[in-house]
């Protein structure tokens, strides 16, 4: 069975996270046999955030090495790194008092927004170490 869904109408990811929660359930519980599986958009989708909070974690460890250098400091990296979670609270906030669901495209902003905070915190020690 397949379906398409007007973005206009809702949000893909709503639908899904619907039918994963209610329906499918009792589709599996009325008929044990089948399996269920995501196609298309939402596979590409999964597959993406996946990668994405995997390598995450390496992005930071080489953010931190890459500060270091010019800072000569340990501590430094770590004050300029801590200004991430702000900045991704900041945008989960808005998305909430914006009613906006928390999509793919809304992540890859997240991401380029740690780059923004960074690069400010870093002007920000750069001018208190001069």
């Amino acid at each position: 069975m397949f379906g398409t869904v007007d973005r206009a109408v809702a949000a893909p990811e709503s639908i899904l996270n619907i039918l994963f929660k209610d329906r499918i359930p009792d589709i599996l519980s009325q008929y044990p046999g089948i399996t269920i599986s995501q196609a298309g958009e939402a596979e590409e989708r999964s597959a993406a955030l996946s990668g994405l909070a995997s390598t995450s974690l390496i992005a930071l460890m080489i953010i931190y090495a890459l500060l270091a250098i010019p800072l000569k400091s340990y501590l430094q990296p770590l004050v300029v790194m801590a200004s991430i979670p702000f900045g991704f609270i900041g945008a989960i906030l808005g998305h909430v008092i914006m009613g906006y669901d928390l999509v793919f495209f809304s992540l890859m902003g997240m991401v380029a927004l740690a780059g923004v905070v960074i690069n400010s915190s870093l002007v920000l020690v750069d001018f208190i170490n001069r």
